[in-house]
């Protein structure tokens, strides 16, 4: 598997023709690839099992991969770039992220203020792919964001 650079991608493909088939007409396959943090877009290019070249008709089916990232400001839902920030007073804050990347049990989470300084910070994992957020900000720059890290993959929450 490449991905869009054609680079080659760390990935796990069985897979063919099921047991019992009476043609080459239908097949199955199981992909497992990493995924990230950010939003990501995946296609699969399938093709008929004829005409096995870049240049033969195929379709190519594509799969979305978001990342949704709800916070609360002092119980309020918090939209960044709409929602004003009260001066510099401590801010308390609380969310959850929901990626389609694995969260394993045992993950290393951590969440960084840039142009904030966080303190409070609770990180809870609650299922493979959901994390609650919990931390008081004060603001320090312009362009206050988050950058949450799962295994050292990270991901800025503007």
């Amino acid at each position: 598997m490449l991905d869009q650079d054609g680079v080659s991608v760390d990935a796990v493909v069985t897979g063919g023709t099921p047991e019992g088939a009476a043609s080459d007409q239908f097949v199955s396959w199981d992909v497992r690839l990493p995924v990230d943090l950010d939003d990501q877009e995946i296609s699969f290019h399938v093709y008929d099992t004829a005409a096995l070249n870049d240049e033969a008709d195929h379709a190519v089916v594509s799969v979305q991969l978001p990342t949704s990232v709800v916070l609360y400001l002092e119980d309020q839902l918090f939209i960044a770039g709409q929602t004003p920030l009260p001066g510099q007073t401590p801010l308390s804050f609380r969310g959850r992220v929901v990626t389609a990347s694995w969260v394993d049990a045992d993950a290393v989470l951590e969440l960084v203020g840039l142009d904030a300084t966080l303190s409070g910070v609770v990180l809870t994992r609650v299922d493979e792919h959901t994390v609650d957020l919990e931390f008081t900000a004060e603001i320090t720059g312009a362009t206050p964001s988050l950058v949450l890290g799962i295994d050292g993959r990270t991901t800025e929450i503007p």
